[in-house]
Protein backbone atom coordinates (compact mmCIF):
# COMPACT_ATOMS: atom_id res chain seq x y z
CA UNK A 1 0.00 0.00 0.00
CA UNK A 2 2.99 2.36 0.32
CA UNK A 3 3.22 2.78 -3.45
CA UNK A 4 -0.51 3.54 -3.48
CA UNK A 5 -0.14 6.12 -0.69
CA UNK A 6 2.66 7.88 -2.57
CA UNK A 7 0.66 7.91 -5.79
CA UNK A 8 3.05 5.72 -7.78
CA UNK A 9 0.23 3.24 -8.52
CA UNK A 10 -3.50 3.39 -7.92
CA UNK A 11 -3.79 -0.22 -6.71
CA UNK A 12 -1.21 -2.71 -5.30
CA UNK A 13 -1.75 -4.87 -8.40
CA UNK A 14 -0.01 -2.12 -10.38
CA UNK A 15 3.31 -2.66 -8.59
CA UNK A 16 5.06 -5.64 -10.20
CA UNK A 17 7.19 -6.63 -7.21
CA UNK A 18 4.59 -6.30 -4.48
CA UNK A 19 3.40 -8.87 -1.98
CA UNK A 20 -0.03 -8.40 -3.50
CA UNK A 21 1.28 -9.61 -6.86
CA UNK A 22 3.12 -12.53 -5.29
CA UNK A 23 -0.01 -13.78 -3.54
CA UNK A 24 -2.33 -13.23 -6.50
CA UNK A 25 0.18 -14.50 -9.10
CA UNK A 26 2.59 -16.88 -7.31
CA UNK A 27 6.11 -17.09 -8.67
CA UNK A 28 7.49 -20.42 -9.83
CA UNK A 29 10.92 -19.55 -8.42
CA UNK A 30 12.49 -17.11 -6.01
CA UNK A 31 9.29 -16.22 -4.18
CA UNK A 32 9.48 -14.56 -0.79
CA UNK A 33 6.18 -15.72 0.70
CA UNK A 34 5.91 -19.10 2.42
CA UNK A 35 2.34 -19.89 1.34
CA UNK A 36 1.96 -22.99 3.51
CA UNK A 37 3.02 -21.16 6.67
CA UNK A 38 0.84 -18.16 5.81
CA UNK A 39 -2.21 -20.34 5.15
CA UNK A 40 -1.62 -22.20 8.43
CA UNK A 41 -1.38 -18.93 10.38
CA UNK A 42 -4.58 -17.65 8.77
CA UNK A 43 -6.40 -21.01 9.07
CA UNK A 44 -6.91 -21.07 5.29
CA UNK A 45 -7.09 -24.39 3.45
CA UNK A 46 -5.74 -23.67 -0.02
CA UNK A 47 -4.07 -21.07 -2.23
CA UNK A 48 -7.30 -20.16 -4.04
CA UNK A 49 -8.97 -19.34 -0.73
CA UNK A 50 -5.90 -17.33 0.36
CA UNK A 51 -6.00 -15.32 -2.86
CA UNK A 52 -9.72 -14.63 -2.50
CA UNK A 53 -9.47 -13.62 1.17
CA UNK A 54 -6.40 -11.48 0.49
CA UNK A 55 -8.09 -9.66 -2.37
CA UNK A 56 -11.09 -9.00 -0.11
CA UNK A 57 -8.87 -7.60 2.65
CA UNK A 58 -7.11 -5.26 0.24
CA UNK A 59 -10.39 -4.03 -1.24
CA UNK A 60 -11.76 -3.46 2.28
CA UNK A 61 -8.73 -1.29 3.06
CA UNK A 62 -9.48 0.82 -0.01
CA UNK A 63 -12.94 1.52 1.40
CA UNK A 64 -11.30 2.81 4.59
CA UNK A 65 -8.96 5.77 4.77
CA UNK A 66 -5.97 3.71 3.66
CA UNK A 67 -4.20 6.60 2.02
CA UNK A 68 -2.97 7.63 5.46
CA UNK A 69 0.58 6.55 6.18
CA UNK A 70 0.71 4.16 9.15
CA UNK A 71 4.02 4.41 11.01
CA UNK A 72 3.57 0.99 12.66
CA UNK A 73 3.95 -0.61 9.23
CA UNK A 74 5.91 2.03 7.32
CA UNK A 75 8.68 2.44 9.88
CA UNK A 76 9.17 -1.18 10.95
CA UNK A 77 11.30 -4.03 9.72
CA UNK A 78 9.07 -6.62 11.38
CA UNK A 79 5.70 -6.53 13.13
CA UNK A 80 4.20 -9.38 15.14
CA UNK A 81 4.65 -11.26 18.39
CA UNK A 82 7.49 -10.39 20.74
CA UNK A 83 9.19 -13.71 19.97
CA UNK A 84 8.95 -13.14 16.23
CA UNK A 85 10.38 -9.62 16.23
CA UNK A 86 13.13 -10.70 18.64
CA UNK A 87 14.09 -13.49 16.23
CA UNK A 88 14.21 -11.00 13.34
CA UNK A 89 16.43 -8.66 15.33
CA UNK A 90 18.75 -11.53 16.27
CA UNK A 91 18.91 -12.67 12.64
CA UNK A 92 20.00 -9.17 11.63
CA UNK A 93 23.02 -9.53 13.88
CA UNK A 94 25.35 -6.56 14.17
CA UNK A 95 23.27 -4.52 11.72
CA UNK A 96 20.44 -4.51 14.28
CA UNK A 97 22.41 -2.62 16.90
CA UNK A 98 20.56 0.70 16.33
CA UNK A 99 17.17 -0.97 15.97
CA UNK A 100 14.80 -1.14 18.91
CA UNK A 101 11.92 -3.46 19.77
CA UNK A 102 8.83 -1.69 21.02
CA UNK A 103 5.21 -2.50 21.73
CA UNK A 104 2.59 -0.60 19.74
CA UNK A 105 -1.11 -1.21 19.05
CA UNK A 106 -1.02 -4.59 20.79
CA UNK A 107 1.88 -5.81 18.63
CA UNK A 108 5.65 -5.66 18.78
CA UNK A 109 7.88 -4.23 16.11
CA UNK A 110 11.52 -3.92 15.22
CA UNK A 111 11.71 -0.19 14.66
CA UNK A 112 13.86 1.29 11.94
CA UNK A 113 16.15 4.14 12.92
CA UNK A 114 14.64 7.46 11.82
CA UNK A 115 15.22 8.14 8.14
CA UNK A 116 16.13 4.62 7.01
CA UNK A 117 13.34 4.02 4.52
CA UNK A 118 11.14 7.01 5.01
CA UNK A 119 11.02 9.66 2.37
CA UNK A 120 8.64 12.35 1.34
CA UNK A 121 8.30 12.85 -2.38
CA UNK A 122 5.73 13.67 -4.94
CA UNK A 123 5.38 10.76 -7.39
CA UNK A 124 4.06 13.14 -10.04
CA UNK A 125 7.45 14.88 -10.24
CA UNK A 126 9.39 11.65 -10.69
CA UNK A 127 10.62 10.90 -14.18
Amino acid sequence: MNMVRTGVVSHPSGWANSGYQEIQNPLDRYGVIDYLALMELLDINNLTQLQSEHQGWVEAEFKKDSAVRKPLWAESLAVGSQAYVQSVKEALGVSAKARQIEAQEGLYRVKEPRGSYTCDFDAKTMV
